[in-house]
């Protein structure tokens, strides 16, 4: 599978995807599920200050994230694309980190993907999808390259049909599992009809956020 660890068109198909999200003092756990391959799923985060900020998965070979939950193995490979606020694509990477993630025992792959560098302040969104469905241009607007294909692993990497299906062809299932650390705030997108439109809100939110903070800054 490649690997390639880095350092820091509309409409997407993000209904059907269910997630459960998790948090622990600047880490954020998500544990979702996709119900086909071209499926997106974004994140908003937020950074209060200039920090190292890391995204990662764990749902492929399985491991510890970053609330000290077990994760099993099994889960499709993904691809994590970062953007600006604005949409401007800041950075992505395709599944095949380890370490940090973890050879799964079965297939003897490295599946996982994972994104680590110190990011500005402001607000940022994350995308996740499956291995080979990228950023299909510079903007979040551009969409992504398998958008519209449906379960498209089998036909393109493998020559049969059906979904979840890694470079090697081994079957996987739809459950991701992603952990942002060091942010200030995180949560899913709860399927925008405009990204943009959710984009200008985050940028709203992360001010308030940053207002309140400095208020209620304690002193010794």
């Amino acid at each position: 599978m490649a690997s390639r660890k880095s350092t820091f068109a509309l409409p997407m198909l993000l209904l059907g995807i269910t997630f459960a999200p998790l948090v622990k003092a600047n880490s954020f756990s998500f544990i979702g599920t996709f119900q086909q391959d071209d499926n997106v799923q974004l994140f908003g985060f937020t950074v209060a200050a200039p920090s190292a900020v890391t995204v990662e998965t764990w749902s492929y070979g399985g491991g510890v994230d970053a609330l000290g939950q077990t994760i099993p193995r099994g889960g499709f490979a993904p691809v994590l694309s970062l953007f600006s606020s604005s949409g401007t694509l800041i950075d992505f990477t395709v599944a095949g980190s380890c370490p940090p993630g973890n050879l799964d025992v079965v297939t003897g792959l490295c599946g996982d993907a994972s994104l680590t560098g110190t990011l500005g302040s402001g607000s940022y969104l994350l995308a996740v999808t499956e291995y080979f469905n990228i950023p299909n241009g510079l903007n979040l607007a551009d969409g992504f390259l398998e958008s519209g294909a449906g379960n498209f692993t089998g036909p393109l990497l493998c020559g049969v049909q059906g979904g979840f299906l890694d470079v090697a062809c081994n079957q996987r299932n739809g459950n991701f599992e992603l952990d942002i650390v060091g942010a200030s705030t995180a949560s899913a997108v709860p399927e925008p009809a405009s990204v943009l439109l959710f984009a200008f809100a985050l940028m709203g939110f992360a001010a308030t956020v940053f207002t309140k903070s400095a208020r209620e800054t304690p002193h010794a």
